[in-house]
């Protein structure tokens, strides 16, 4: 199954090396279809600037086993900005659904939308067959192009130290562009805001304060 879905409308194949894969896909993480927490469209290489990005693939919000690994890499979120990188989920759901999965999980990370589906049948993460996302993770470099994928995700064995550590690695790997500083994430900062807002609310009247 994951055969046939690398054969459909890929941006690279599979075998491809880092400088072929950043760009070939260059033009599908730099196009803003994609839909942050707030609504607003944005592209995959914005949330690289200055810093590597992986990004976890999640089949939809029925997936436990996909939601556990963004809150696990949600809790060690720490660790991954000490290893110099940022991490996102991605999804094909909307961004109200995806806005309530991280209210509902108690996520520090933003998950994006692409509904349409065809960035991520580019990106070589479709299943037609199946009708839903194949999980798995895309790593950008601090240049916000696609340097790796990794397709399937075995339920009860974490990732979050590989990706912790490639994401090390490629922070510390020579930079192929003039490196922007980082700083804020599209679309998501303000959303962030208000959840922390909400949150602190929640935990005032659950202690009476």
């Amino acid at each position: 199954m994951l055969r046939l879905a690398l054969a459909v409308m890929l941006c690279s194949p599979a075998h491809a090396g880092p400088s072929a894969l950043a760009d070939s896909c260059r033009s599908v993480v730099q196009a803003p279809g994609f839909v942050a927490p707030d609504g607003s469209k944005v592209a995959l290489a914005g949330y690289a600037t200055g810093r590597p990005l992986a990004v976890v693939v999640v089949k939809g919000h029925w997936c436990s086993v996909c939601m556990k690994q963004l809150r696990s890499l949600s809790r060690r979120l720490s660790e991954v900005r000490a290893a110099g990188g940022e991490v996102v989920g991605l999804s094909t759901e909307d961004a109200g659904t995806n806005a309530m999965l991280m209210k509902k999980h108690g996520l520090r990370l933003p998950i994006l939308g692409e509904p349409s589906a065809a960035l991520l049948e580019r990106l070589g993460f479709w299943s037609p067959k199946m009708g839903h996302p194949i999980p798995g993770l895309v790593f950008l470099d601090r240049c916000g192009d696609v340097v790796r994928r990794r397709l399937g995700r075995r339920p009860g064995v974490s990732q979050d130290r590989m990706v912790i550590e490639t994401l090390r690695e490629l922070a510390r790997a020579p930079a192929r562009c003039a490196v922007k500083a980082s700083g804020p994430r599209p679309g998501y900062q303000g959303f962030v805001s208000s959840l922390a807002s909400s949150a602190s609310m929640i935990s005032a009247k659950a202690s009476g304060g």
